[in-house]
């Protein structure tokens, strides 16, 4: 009979050869190896959890903004699964839920046979005016990084062309939603087609800054647990630090202009270079101004059928 004890150097072995990818790159054994699949009335869930934010070495395209790479933990949220269509928005101003936007015929909302595409040339207001008239509200930077990659990492969760338009396969103009493969999580076009507004407030060195924890801080580590954007008091915060001679009329400093007034953009867009099309990439965009190929999508932090 063969004694079980010869048996274990042989274990050991198998057991070494197992763990050791662990033991040289643990986060690849923590990381699961998919995402489960959950799509409700057109929202996607992006899971609970931690990943790292912002660009890492590998990508060379990189701007100062999304640097350093830091973790970030985002609660589970559902996120549209397409950016909102001009038909979608049209039919929130016909039920006055929403602002018709100025005549431009440039942009999908009067431009004809466009209705399947995004919905662009809406202010960061507009858009966030539709959302709570759907019951939701826009994304943070970071529930939007998050669901972009899609547990992935890199600058890509998958093929450029196969995923985004982009400057260079789209002709220079947006398409209707939904043409290009979906990520991991079931969402489509979260790079390119349109530029996309985020609800958080925006400043260049949001990722330098320490929070007291040893985490890197920014306004969107800390997304809203409702359904709606918290009040913004942008306009206010400006007008009254120029009534009060704080600032000189419009000639405040760049910085704090940009935190009241700007918002940050994300996804890239039909005309944006194959180099601005990444999940870390960050753009920004003034909220009251809207233009051609800048689009949105909605978020909830609860599913979509409570």
């Amino acid at each position: 009979m063969t004694n079980p004890r010869d048996k274990r150097p042989a274990r050991r072995a198998v057991c070494l050869l197992l763990w050791t990818p662990c033991l040289i790159a643990p986060l690849a054994c923590e990381r699961p190896t998919s995402i489960p699949l959950r799509i409700e009335h057109g929202m996607a869930r992006v899971p609970a959890g931690e990943f790292m934010m912002g660009c890492g070495l590998e990508d060379g395209a990189c701007a100062d903004e999304e640097r350093p790479v830091h973790r970030v933990r985002v609660r589970e949220l559902w996120l549209d699964v397409v950016e909102v269509r001009a038909d979608d928005y049209r039919r929130c101003v016909q039920a006055g839920g929403c602002w018709e936007p100025s005549r431009d015929d440039r942009c999908s909302y009067h431009a004809p046979g466009r209705g399947s595409h995004p919905m662009d040339c809406v202010s960061w207001e507009g858009a966030r005016d539709y959302c709570r008239y759907r019951g939701k509200r826009l994304p943070w930077e970071s529930e939007w990084e998050a669901a972009a990659r899609a547990g992935a990492e890199g600058t890509r969760p998958g093929e450029l062309d196969r995923q985004a338009w982009h400057e260079g396969n789209s002709g220079g103009t947006t398409h209707p939603v939904g043409l290009k493969e979906p990520n991991a999580l079931g969402l489509h076009d979260m790079l390119g087609n349109a530029w996309e507004w985020c609800g958080n407030s925006l400043r260049a060195d949001d990722y330098q800054k320490p929070a007291e924890d040893g985490r890197r801080h920014s306004a969107h580590d800390d997304p809203p647990e409702g359904n709606e954007d918290p009040p913004f008091r942008g306009i206010k915060r400006f007008a009254e630090c120029c009534c009060k001679e704080i600032c000189d009329g419009w000639d405040i400093d760049a910085e704090r202009r940009d935190i009241w007034l700007a918002r940050p953009i994300r996804g890239g867009g039909a005309d944006a270079r194959a180099d601005q099309v990444r999940v870390s990439a960050r753009g920004r965009q003034y909220l009251a101004e809207g233009r051609p190929g800048l689009g949105f999508r909605c978020a909830r932090s609860t599913p979509p059928s409570r």
